[in-house]
């Protein structure tokens, strides 16, 4: 850690097998040098202990289920084998087919408590709902994806490596079974609702270049998503501009004001009204140079073009 931050890093990422004690030494650390840390609840640190502890950002939802789980269930019990590859198929299955309700395996109070907790402690949290919604594309899905226009921008390597069918841990799983774990994702949409409705911190974040998450046009469709788990088009815009601006303790940038750098995009359309508009841009203002929309097309068809060699 005091390398990093002695490298000028802003702050120090964990991620999912630390062990309770490797986190709090962490923790402690980071009280004692001011060093923030962010990143993922690892499996072995109970949400409530990690955002108590002086996180800065939880990413990706994590250390949600783990907490909101009713015991017992088979959410549950799907959860603690952490490490096997499909663990949650059979319960997203069960929740399909009305065999179980959620109420059956969440439990709505623990959700607002945690959500609450967050408030109360000021972690951003970082939901990348567009690559939560994507991470139960099924092989089928795979090849409609392909066929898409923004897939020219994606190097072929990259688009090869995002197909499932390459992928040897989900080889035991039907195209059906993968795509009922997308149901899933509606408790996914529920935490970030319950994260909006107590305000606590949103960051909008893509987590690109994970499977089917194109760079750029995946930021517009997390707009889309916060939007669809109840905010509303003017915050969901907040959460990556002004906020962002905010986490980082920049007041260079994130809101259009005189003596401001001038980032921004112009638009054809109102956002407050359709969020899509954000994706109707006429023009760029970026490291004081005007783009227009002819250069910015110039740009997509160059790196088509590098994609087609």
């Amino acid at each position: 850690m005091d390398r990093q931050k002695a490298a000028g890093y802003d702050f120090f990422k964990i991620y999912d097998h630390l062990s309770l004690d490797a986190f709090d030494a962490i923790a402690q650390h980071s009280r004692e040098t001011g060093f923030s840390f962010a990143g993922h609840v690892p499996q072995a640190v109970p949400i409530e202990h990690a955002m108590r502890a002086g996180m800065l950002t939880i990413e990706h939802l994590t250390g949600w289920f783990a907490a909101t789980t009713v015991p017992g269930s088979p959410l549950a019990k799907a959860i603690e084998p952490s490490d096997q590859v499909g663990r949650l198929i059979p319960v997203a299955e069960q929740l399909e087919r009305g065999q179980i309700g959620w109420g059956d395996v969440i439990d709505p109070s623990r959700r607002r408590a945690i959500a609450a907790l967050a408030a109360e402690t000021g972690v951003w949290n970082v939901p990348t709902l567009v690559v939560l919604e994507r991470l139960s594309t099924s092989r089928r899905q795979a090849q409609s994806h392909l066929s898409e226009p923004l897939m020219s921008y994606v190097s072929p390597k990259l688009r090869s490596e995002w197909d499932p069918a390459k992928d040897s841990s989900l080889k035991d799983f039907t195209d059906d079974q993968l795509e009922a774990d997308h149901k899933l994702f509606e408790e996914r949409l529920a935490e970030v609702k319950a994260l909006h409705d107590v305000g606590a911190r949103l960051l909008a974040g893509s987590d690109t270049p994970n499977p089917w998450v194109v760079p750029g046009f995946s930021l517009h469709e997390e707009l889309t998503w916060l939007i669809k788990a109840g905010l509303t088009p003017y915050e969901a815009l907040v959460t990556a501009t002004r906020a962002p601006a905010e986490f980082l303790r920049d007041e260079s940038f994130g809101t259009i004001v005189v003596g401001k750098r001038a980032e921004l995009v112009l638009l054809d359309a109102n956002p407050l009204e359709d969020i899509n508009a954000t994706r109707s841009i006429v023009g760029v203002v970026t490291q004081a140079r005007w783009l227009r929309r002819a250069e910015l097309d110039a740009m997509l068809e160059s790196v088509a073009e590098s994609n087609r060699l």
